[in-house]
């Protein structure tokens, strides 16, 4: 449960910072600029928001024992 909260979180926060980076790049003609996003976990790799639902993922699976992933086949 500690890797599945932790990657939850990771994944929600840096959700967060890219929404707002995006609010933010949206100039006065309502053209979105590109940038690039900085901080966090964004310093060491770029897709620090996945990485963060990679966790969760395994998290679930090593939680469950992987019975979801088995029983729905």
């Amino acid at each position: 449960m500690v890797l599945f909260l932790t990657g939850m979180t990771i994944n929600i926060t840096h959700d967060w910072k890219l929404l707002l980076l995006k609010k933010k790049s949206l100039g006065p003609e309502k053209k979105s600029n590109y940038a690039i996003p900085r901080g966090m976990l964004f310093d060491f790799i770029s897709g620090a928001n996945y990485a963060g639902e990679i966790l969760e993922w395994w998290g679930l699976a090593i939680a469950t024992g992987g019975i979801p992933q088995v029983t729905l086949h």
